[in-house]
């Protein structure tokens, strides 16, 4: 965490003192996009939640790029990943929420202490009772990657970086991991304290529009919320157009490489 957050301080001084390359704003622009479209439409949209499936072409093709992608973001593997998101699903904002801002009472310094456990001081403890896919997972790719997935991942993209940009690829690599990190963590926090709600969910998560234009479509969450399996979370015809990630499954569909597209029923829509 520490590498990470030293290349996001030092592609700001690069900044700064106008030594910036545009070969460094390319590395930066496509990690982001990659990190943030295997995020959403690799590791949540299909390996958590299987929002459609791949067909005999795209499964050799297109899945071990899109979770290669993921894999880019130093999220963990998409074993963890996943585990990890089912378990949020099964106890949203209840005391057994991995990352909740919701779950303690008390003075304003314990609420402070709770939004930052759900952004970030989550990663640091241990989570009980998730089932991380190892040997017991039959898909021999996504066994493979989340075994392997410090190689696969943050090895390899931290050399490729080196390769097209030299260290300061890696810097401006790392930067991109970085803003990815705090962009994904602002769903699990700032989307269950403020912004906008279509459906009584039962819990606090909400929509931000703004935010969805950084996650690709993540941050619509009080969507997601009330059809998780649906690989749309757009309702409204202004979050279709932050709703990246649905675009880009819709792509792949219309090219072949991906059916059994899940989307939710027409339902009216509710104001909490």
């Amino acid at each position: 965490m520490l590498g990470i957050s030293a290349g996001f301080v030092i592609a700001i001084a690069d900044i700064c003192r106008g030594t910036w390359e545009w070969l460094h704003v390319i590395i930066f622009i496509a990690a982001f996009v990659m990190a943030g479209s295997g995020i959403t439409v690799g590791y949540h949209r299909y390996t958590t939640h299987r929002s459609f499936a791949f067909t005999a072409v795209g499964r050799w093709l297109v899945r071990p790029m899109i979770l290669f992608m993921g894999c880019l973001a130093w999220q963990g593997s998409p074993g963890r990943w996943a585990a990890i998101h089912q378990k949020h699903h099964r106890y949203t904002d209840d005391e057994e929420d991995p990352h909740s801002p919701h779950c303690r009472d008390g003075p304003w310094y314990r609420k402070l202490y709770q939004f930052m456990h759900a952004h970030v001081l989550w990663l640091f403890r241990d989570i009980p009772g998730i089932k991380i896919w190892d040997r017991s997972n039959p898909d021999w790719l996504e066994r493979f990657i989340t075994n392997w997935y410090i190689l696969i991942g943050p090895v390899g993209g931290s050399l490729i970086a080196l390769a097209i940009g030299g260290w300061h690829g890696i810097a401006w690599y790392y930067a991109a991991v970085f803003l990815s990190w705090h962009t994904t963590w602002s769903v699990n926090s700032v989307t269950h304290l403020v912004g906008y709600r279509h459906f009584k969910t039962g819990d606090q998560s909400t929509n931000l529009w703004l935010l969805s234009l950084l996650t690709f479509g993540e941050s619509l969450h009080n969507n997601h919320h009330a059809s998780q399996r649906s690989a749309r979370f757009a309702h409204r015809w202004w979050e279709y157009l932050v709703d990246v990630g649905w675009w880009e499954i819709w792509l792949l569909r219309c090219c072949g490489m991906v059916h059994q597209v899940y989307t939710p029923q027409k339902r009216s829509i509710v104001d909490s």
